[in-house]
């Protein structure tokens, strides 16, 4: 998987607008969602509701999914945090 480094270089480099999204098993304040999302907007901060959370890690649910997009976009909907929590084990 490429460093977050490396997804900021082609970020700043592609001229092409872009959606960035996955598993980045990281906070929202960790270096590296910062620096993926430093020209990017998070789904989330647009249009997300309650605290964020997919993934539950004992008793915490904590954000560490992310869905971003180029400023040429908007939000209009952000369902990312109900898809992912809907598959965890029971």
């Amino acid at each position: 998987f490429p460093s977050h480094d490396n997804v900021r270089q082609m970020i700043d480099t592609t001229k092409y607008p872009l959606i960035v999204g996955g598993d980045f098993n990281d906070t929202p304040f960790s270096s590296t969602t910062r620096t993926i999302g430093a020209k990017l907007s998070d789904t989330f901060i647009e249009k997300g509701r309650g605290p964020g959370g997919t993934y539950l890690n004992n008793y915490l649910l904590t954000r560490i999914d992310y869905l971003f997009h180029d400023k040429k976009f908007r939000t209009a909907l952000n369902i990312l945090a109900w898809v992912v929590l809907c598959g965890l084990p029971t």
